[in-house]
């Protein structure tokens, strides 16, 4: 391994990590670190038949190849004549610099995670070595955190607003513990992935191909380096050591799922029963309470019955064992494999709103950058709500959102701004939504090439007309360098997006005398980043002075201000409507 010029030579071991924590896994001496978006590579010699896998892989063209007994892209080492200089290097992260010719095939900017590399040589069993991307901006329990925190907003908000429009459980439910009643909020909030996850395992279970070797008089049959090896050890024997390829499916792995799922079902029958004695409690007593909610909750959970009883019954897991055991560090990796088994385990657990890794929208292994800006958004969703706007539409709060469904650049989620019950302001959020470069019928347009900022809101009053509008702006980086690199982009959202429907209305005839329906409605910009490192004192002054707000955002830091950043553009709107004599003071 090569980070940051420095070489250190990998180390392997024949024994395959099993499921740990992180700080465990660390103590290994064949734990290898480098640390995020820091230029780091690989270089392997060795013989060239052996074959390497790296979890994650991805690439094209002659330097990756695909094997099908281990379901996985594989590379082959440099030989050990070839100077270092001039090998073949497989990319844990390549700064944009780099001049290697090899990039367009093995390039994946690995995010913070551990990854296996797992080394097959012909005749030789197998090794194992690992290497630790380590967070640059954030400690890893703040990471841990922000994952954890993207999922439970995900699915916290959108039951909740179910529970505005449609009712939940009702408090009439005395004879459930709170155990009981989390249990069934978390399985009513992953159907969806469940089914997903089980379909996947399913129908692409874990498996080993497998040969098995005996001796034949059939010429026909497959032979391979060990079969000449035992012929030429026994020729004393007529015939061929042949071997047959059969597929095993009774693996630790899969007999772990299906313990899991067994504890699943024996879970959701308690559920069931207790459920329908709630339910017949009620209408014994004719009581007048709603019982949809009950109903629906019940069909869930008859629903995840129907799915375990098919998937327990399938051809796949019919005939295989169950233990009670850890998943394997490389099944883990595998999204569906990690959901069932850390699902089942959150119901277990006393604590059942700990630990549970369901990863709609953030998988282990994405590149935080990305995973900063999911978050960025869903935390803004979360303070408007917090503000006291009431989410009336859009992304999770639509009739027909799905939560299998990927968070995709353009989602919107539609706010209202109520007084009395009445509608006064309508907030609109957008993620990466992309502005036309010319006026059109949407809202907003830009005569700027930066075009996609990756958080807008708009703010309407009742009739449509556009009074103000906030851009953010999420950067997982020094904010020293955001601002020094990107302040053109930045400056480009206060002054160059626009829209012909700022103002339009003639209530607001006053204002476009003054000609503000000519300038940019947007109030103001925030760049959004993780944390002040040295070097960057001072720079928050420097960017305020251009109307841009700088917000130290991550978990448990920074909410007070993105929400005062956003109450901002609120009191302006509602200026503007007193103003205007739109609304009484």
């Amino acid at each position: 391994m090569v980070s940051k010029g420095t070489k250190q030579r990998l180390k392997f071991s024949s024994h395959e990590i099993e499921t740990q924590e992180y700080r465990d896994i660390l103590t290994l001496d064949y734990v290898k670190e480098c640390v995020e978006n820091t230029q780091c590579k690989l270089a392997f010699f060795g013989n060239e038949n052996a074959k390497i896998y790296i979890d994650d892989t991805k690439g094209n063209g002659n330097f990756l190849n695909h094997t099908e007994d281990v379901q996985q892209k594989y590379f082959n080492p440099n030989s050990n004549n070839v100077e270092f200089d001039k090998a073949t290097f497989f990319y844990i992260y390549k700064n944009q610099t780099s001049d290697a010719p090899q990039i367009k095939q093995n390039m994946l900017n690995y995010g913070p995670g551990i990854y296996r590399i797992m080394v097959i040589e012909p005749g030789e069993k197998r090794y194992f070595s690992y290497f630790y991307v380590k967070p640059k901006f954030l400690n890893e329990d703040e990471l841990m955190a922000m994952r954890d925190d993207v999922e439970s907003m995900v699915s916290g908000l959108s039951r909740s607003f179910e529970a505005i429009n449609n009712g939940v459980l009702s408090s009439e439910t005395k004879e459930f513990s709170a155990d009981d009643l989390k249990k069934i909020e978390i399985l009513h909030n992953n159907i969806h992935q469940f089914e997903n996850s089980i379909y996947s395992i399913e129908g692409n279970p874990r498996l080993l191909i497998a040969k098995k070797y005996n001796w034949t008089s059939d010429k026909a049959e497959n032979i391979d380096e060990y079969s000449n090896k035992v012929m030429t050890m026994r020729p004393d024997l007529e015939g061929m050591y042949s071997f047959k390829r059969f597929v095993n499916l009774d693996l630790r792995d899969n007999r772990v799922i299906k313990y899991k799922m067994i504890q699943l079902k024996s879970i959701i029958n308690k559920l069931v029963h207790q459920l329908s004695k709630k339910i017949s409690f009620i209408n014994h007593k004719n009581n007048l309470m709603d019982l949809t909610s009950l109903k629906n909750d019940k069909k869930i959970l008859l629903r995840y019955g129907m799915d375990i009883n098919s998937f327990l019954s399938s051809a796949s897991f019919n005939e295989i064992k169950s233990v009670n055991g850890k998943l394997s560090k490389s099944a883990m990796l595998n999204n569906s494999y990690r959901y069932i088994y850390c699902l089942v385990n959150s119901l277990v657990k006393k604590d059942s709103t700990r630990n549970i890794m369901v990863r709609q929208y953030v998988y282990d292994w994405i590149r935080t950058q990305d995973l900063y800006e999911i978050w960025g958004f869903v935390r803004t969703i979360k303070e408007m709500i917090e503000i006291g706007l009431v989410p009336v539409g859009g992304w999770i709060f639509s009739d027909d959102y799905n939560v299998q469904s990927v968070l995709e650049h353009g989602t919107s989620v539609e706010f209202e701004f109520q007084v009395s019950g009445n509608a006064l302001l309508k907030l609109t959020v957008m993620y990466n939504k992309s502005l036309s470069r010319e006026p059109n019928n949407e809202l907003l347009w830009t005569n700027s090439s930066h075009n996609k900022p990756d958080i807008l809101i708009t703010i309407q009053d009742s009739e449509g007309t556009l009074l103000n509008v906030l851009v953010m702006d999420t950067k997982y980086r020094n904010l020293k360098f955001v601002y020094n690199d990107k302040r053109a982009q930045l400056l480009g959202y206060v002054d160059s997006i626009k829209s012909k429907m700022y103002f339009k209305s003639d209530s607001y005839a006053a204002f476009r005398h003054l000609g503000f329906s000519d300038k940019s409605p947007v109030l103001q910009v925030a760049i959004l980043y993780p944390k002040i490192l040295l070097g960057s004192e001072g720079v928050q002054e420097k960017a305020s002075s251009f109307n841009i707000s700088s917000i130290e955002l991550r978990p448990n830091i920074g909410s007070d201000k993105l929400r005062i950043f956003i109450e901002k553009g609120i009191k302006n709107a509602r200026s503007l409507l007193k103003s205007a004599n739109t609304v009484d003071d």
